[in-house]
Parts: C-alpha cells; sequence; structure tokens
C-alpha cells in the first residue's frame, strides 16, 4: 500500500481547518441545538468544551501518527500510535454523533447510531483514496483490487449497521422511536434517502463484487464517487431533518453556499499535501502534435 500512503497522509491537512470550522459550529450552537439556548450559558460552554476538547486532542493525534508514518519510524511505536489514533476515533465521533446528530432529534436516542456515524466516516476516507487512486494512477490492478475488497467489505459493514438500525425500529413500531427514520422517509427528504440508499450500498455492492472491476480504474473510480457522493448526502440527512429550518430561497442559498465553502476548504487544504501528478508519456519524436525544432 506504499503507493496511497501520500494520498492518505494528505488528508491529515485538513485537521485545523477542521477544528476551526467546529468552533465557528459551537459558537452557534444556541441556535440549532434544541433547548440550549434555555439551558444557558453553562451548557453552551459545556457543549463546547466537550466537542472542542475532544476534536482537538483526535486531530493531535492522527497528526502524530502521519508524522511518525512519513517518517518512517519503527512499526511497533507506529502501531501504537494507531491504535491511540483509531480508539480516540471511535470515541471522539460517537461525541459528535450524539451532540451534532443525536441531540438535534426528539426521538430516543438510538444506541447503533456512533457506530453508523463513524463507520460511515472511515468509509468515506476510503472511498477518497480509492478515487484518488483511481483518477491517478498510482496503483496497478493487484493494489486497486485489495483496495477494492477493502472498501466492498466496509460497505457492507455500513449496511449492516443501517439495517440493525431500521430492523429494531421497524419491529417496534413505537411512535417515538421510529420518528427518527420516518422523518427522513417523507418528503422532501425521501428523495434523498433513497439516493443514498443506491450510491453507499446497492450500486457500489454491485459494480465492486465482481473481481474484474476491482481491477479497472474506471470501475473503482466510480464506485469510490458513488460512495463518496452518497455519504455526503447522507451527512445531510442526518442533521437537516431534526431542524425546524425554513424553505425559503434565502434560507436554501446560504446552507448551499456554506456547504461549498467548507467543501472547498477540505479541498485546498488537502490539496495542498497531494504529491504532483505523475507527468503522461512522453510521445515519440515524430509523432503527431510533437514539437519539431
Amino acid at each position: 500500500a506504499d503507493p496511497l500512503g501520500p494520498y492518505a497522509r494528505a488528508t491529515a491537512g485538513f485537521f485545523a481547518p477542521a477544528l476551526g470550522l467546529l468552533a465557528l459550529l459551537v459558537l452557534g450552537a444556541r441556535a440549532l441545538v434544541p433547548g440550549l439556548a434555555a439551558a444557558g450559558a453553562g451548557a453552551h460552554l459545556a457543549l463546547g468544551a466537550r466537542l472542542l476538547g475532544a476534536s482537538a486532542v483526535l486531530f493531535a493525534l492522527g497528526r502524530r501518527f502521519v508524522a511518525g508514518e512519513a517518517a518512517g519510524e519503527p512499526e511497533g511505536r507506529l502501531r501504537g500510535r494507531a491504535l491511540g489514533y483509531v480508539v480516540a476515533y471511535a470515541v471522539v465521533l460517537t461525541v459528535w454523533a450524539f451532540d451534532l446528530v443525536l441531540a438535534l432529534s426528539s426521538a430516543p436516542p438510538q444506541a447503533v447510531v456512533p457506530a453508523y456515524y463513524f463507520l460511515g466516516a472511515f468509509l468515506s476516507g476510503l472511498a477518497f483514496v480509492g478515487l484518488l487512486a483511481a483518477l491517478r494512477d498510482v496503483a496497478g490492478p493487484d493494489l486497486r483490487h485489495d483496495l477494492g475488497k477493502l472498501l466492498f467489505a466496509f460497505i457492507v459493514v455500513w449496511s449492516y449497521l443501517l439495517w440493525s438500525l431500521f430492523l429494531p425500529l421497524w419491529y417496534g413500531n413505537v411512535p417515538e422511536e421510529s420518528a427518527l427514520l420516518l422523518d427522513r422517509w417523507r418528503a422532501p427528504w425521501k428523495p434523498l434517502t433513497i439516493f443514498v440508499l443506491v450510491a453507499v450500498s446497492a450500486w457500489p455492492f454491485w459494480i465492486l463484487f465482481p473481481e474484474r472491476f476491482k481491477r479497472r480504474r474506471a470501475t473503482l473510480g466510480l464506485g469510490a464517487a458513488a460512495v463518496l457522493a452518497g455519504l455526503g448526502v447522507e451527512r445531510f440527512l442526518l442533521v437537516l431533518p431534526s431542524l425546524p429550518l425554513g424553505g425559503d430561497p434565502l434560507s436554501l442559498a446560504v446552507g448551499a453556499l456554506v456547504a461549498l465553502g467548507a467543501g472547498g476548504v477540505f479541498l485546498l487544504s488537502v490539496g495542498a499535501g497531494l504529491p504532483p501528478a505523475a507527468p503522461g508519456p512522453t510521445p515519440p519524436a515524430g509523432a503527431p502534435g510533437t514539437p519539431r525544432r
């Protein structure tokens, strides 16, 4: 997996901007999180300290691991740093899931949502590296096959966790509990929910199942791009249906610009750390389009 290392490490460039964006979100939390304004300034400060403190620890551990991996530190030390980062990743994203997803809904909290949340985030990282590997052709057929298998496996796990969320709510049929899913199965969110199910589960499951498709750049890239698009929409579905938002054109425009701005910050911060694209093959002398002296 060494050819993929620089592309995976480049995403650490988003740690500092992400902490800044989270700080902006915390500043406006009293207008978004139900009951937080009535709870007073103490609850707001506690929320900010919990989110920012935990996230700062997570990002510091991630940057420390990436720096050690890039410097070629001994395998034993890297393994310890990786373990610390993975444990912190699960814990901190569980905090995010409770404070930024479950706390927004009036439905009783579902214990599987945090695992579903951080597994989806991890899957998006795999898909991002897979998409870059396909676009820049930095992996041979065997490495693409391994990456496709890893991506396929976590697509199955993501689908299983979603099913684990759906089945008890459907079987119990308790109105207060099922509201979490029913809010996302009504207009205007239902088309987006169907898109997420197709883009993250059905389409990549089909396109990444055959071995020959995992070895091809085009099909691996299509599968990874579909997963990224679906998970991007799914992050909105986790939050927006729980908020009392207006649907006027100005609100939609502001929301779209905020989303584009956050995406732009991600691409700029990650793109700065990507290695330069390999030059294409040099055409033979005398070929069409070759400059003449």
